[in-house]
């Protein structure tokens, strides 16, 4: 009868053990994904900023002649990607077309998209006329908000224009495993 009581319990225990091993391998590997992350993909394209100017010309002449520039007819450009992989955002992309070397490079928050507002990060960017862009950042819960409604853009400067050559909102292109 004893032996049948230390028994009982012997497998009592094992059975606990086990229940207990199970649980806590349900827990572990509900709390750690292993499957692959999902990595978003946005990207942008970087246009001259809008600006219209008039230059006058001293003429040979009495009358002075005005030519107007119209920005829309500036090379410059650039092409921006950015992956997004939990809230680490790597971004790379290039440029060209500067009339002077490019000085700055940030990534920017406006209030909606195609509205320019405050830097919240700088990028690295080539110091020339064409070249290369790029960053790594971790992004806030509020950042990663701002990038999936469309609010986050990429802006490059020069010596020329410091408040931005060319500037391209990250728009969210297609979602890769």
């Amino acid at each position: 009868m004893l032996g049948w009581i230390t028994d009982s319990r012997a497998v009592k225990g094992t059975f606990s053990k086990r229940w207990r091993f199970v649980g806590l391998l349900h827990l572990v590997l509900s709390c750690h994904p292993l499957r692959a992350a999902t990595i978003e993909t946005y990207s942008a394209h970087l246009a001259a900023l809008p600006r219209s100017y008039t230059v006058v010309v001293a003429p040979t002449s009495a009358a002075g002649v005005a030519t107007e520039y119209n920005r829309s007819t500036v090379p410059e450009s650039g092409w921006v990607t950015a992956k997004l992989d939990r809230n680490v955002l790597l971004i790379d992309g290039d440029f060209s077309g500067f009339g002077s070397a490019a000085s700055s490079a940030d990534l920017r928050t406006g209030v909606a998209t195609g509205v320019g507002g405050a830097a919240l990060s700088q990028l690295t960017v080539t110091n020339a006329n064409k070249g290369k862009i790029s960053g790594r950042l971790n992004l806030s819960k509020a950042q990663l908000a701002l990038l999936r409604a469309g609010r986050l853009y990429v802006q490059i400067s020069s010596r020329e224009y410091k408040n931005g050559d060319i500037r391209g909102w990250l728009l969210k292109r297609d979602t890769v495993q």
